[in-house]
């Protein structure tokens, strides 16, 4: 299936690149099955982090848990009654607080908790001041500690939030996922180490019970996620932001800088033009060449344009007048691990700086490391942009519109999501 998605790929010398996807069974088989390259969507593993810890802390009737418990009547109270929430609305103004309507959680997503929690606590001073004259979904009023457990869990769970919607943008990249996971243990070692203080001082038991289990998942799911996905930290090293920092840190410099020679090695003999054979080995060898020669009788496969056909027409040319050229058929390592050494010797870009474009620039300098640099950093690191692709088509074809051919269907998503990136504004229904 994914040999005919891709077309007229499947019959050239193309490697596949690397296929972003969640952790299910039969997910990675297929990736095993069809020797793809499996990279773990960083997004649903930061997910399975924060929901492990949070389902782990409240299981056992804790504190944490009867907060959360309340949190959720109260929402949903409000969303219940009307004229509750109309007199919620007048407490809001009399506080000068925001007008905003409580959030209920969802349970398959942990930042949905995290909303509700943080809307709670926005709203504190007008649900204190109706809890002592109405019921507001729970029996009592919520205790000076509650809230503090709140506030304790909003700062807590606050840095896997962002982490997270760093990852989902749509410049990130690999070389991202150790980096972000990385300082999310040290904030939550921190934490526990009272280096970075709460809300309201000292750390609740619950709460220091929560940032130990979120430090235990995510000191697992890193050397989980190097193990079964070598290019994470491969593509760390290649960021010029970063480098070898992280490596470094686990005291494994030595064996990542040696994968990434290996690496650029094998990329380097992909390269080269192999030397000349004697002309009985191109007789013997004639059928198993990789490519076949060209011809006027061999059919055109390539079907991108004019263009195309016209720059294959000059490539044949040149193969016909200049003929190949010559190269050495293996690069000596040595040369290759002197790159590296350069490139790693050079100092640290900016935050800001655009990593690809550092290594477009470098391109004629170190062509394999480039290249390998390259494919490794345009890899996304979620698969939550092809997930909202999907959401766009749900938008699109509904029971309103369900005759759309396929065709069309495919064109009226592609000018949906790529209009924007090219420049066009929006469109406007002011009809003023």
């Amino acid at each position: 299936m994914v040999a005919e998605w891709l077309g007229e790929q499947a019959n050239t010398q193309v490697k596949m690149g690397f296929v972003v996807t969640d952790g299910a069974a039969n997910m990675l088989k297929a990736l095993r099955d069809g020797k793809f390259v499996g990279v773990r969507c960083s997004a649903h593993v930061l997910h399975l982090v924060v929901k492990a810890g949070i389902d782990d802390t409240t299981e056992s009737n804790t504190k944490l848990s009867e907060v959360l418990d309340s949190c959720r009547k109260i929402a949903g109270h409000f969303h219940r009654s009307v004229k509750d929430s109309h007199i919620f609305r007048q407490e809001q103004i009399k506080a000068g607080l925001p007008q905003h309507r409580l959030k209920q959680d969802v349970s398959t997503r942990w930042n949905s908790t995290l909303d509700m929690l943080e809307r709670i606590l926005e709203q504190q001073k007008a649900i204190h001041a109706m809890s002592h004259e109405q019921v507001i979904g729970v029996t009592r009023p919520l205790s000076r500690e509650e809230w503090k457990i709140i506030a304790q869990v909003v700062t807590v769970l606050s840095p896997f939030r962002a982490a997270t919607e760093n990852l989902n943008q749509e410049n990130a990249s690999l070389a991202q996922v150790i980096p972000l996971f990385t300082h999310l243990v040290n904030k939550m070692d921190a934490i526990l180490n009272h280096r970075e203080n709460l809300p309201g001082g000292y750390i609740v038991p619950d709460v220091a019970t929560l940032v130990r289990r979120l430090h235990g998942q995510l000191n697992r799911r890193i050397p989980e996620l190097t193990d079964a996905c070598p290019e994470l930290m491969l593509a760390t090293m290649c960021d010029p932001q970063i480098k070898g920092k992280m490596a470094l840190q686990a005291n494994s410099l030595t064996s990542w800088r040696e994968k990434l020679i290996n690496r650029v090695c094998d990329r380097q003999r992909h390269l080269v033009v192999p030397s000349e054979r004697d002309d009985e080995d191109d007789d013997d060898d004639e059928e198993e060449e990789d490519e076949p020669a060209m011809s006027s009788s061999s059919p055109i496969t390539n079907t991108a344009g004019h263009s195309s056909r016209a720059a294959d027409f000059w490539a044949e040319t040149l193969q016909t007048l200049v003929g190949h050229n010559r190269q050495p058929s293996r690069i000596p390592r040595d040369k290759v691990a002197e790159t590296v050494k350069s490139y790693l010797s050079e100092p640290h870009l900016a935050p800001t700086a655009d990593s690809l474009k550092y290594w477009d620039e470098r391109r004629a300098i170190w062509p394999a490391l480039s290249m390998v640099a390259q494919e490794l950093l345009s890899c996304p690191p979620t698969s939550v942009q092809s997930e909202r692709v999907f959401s766009v088509t749900g938008n699109i074809l509904c029971p309103q519109r369900s005759q759309l051919a396929p065709q069309l269907m495919e064109q009226m998503t592609f000018l949906k999501v790529n209009m924007p990136k090219l420049g066009y504004p929006a469109l406007s229904f002011d009809t003023n």
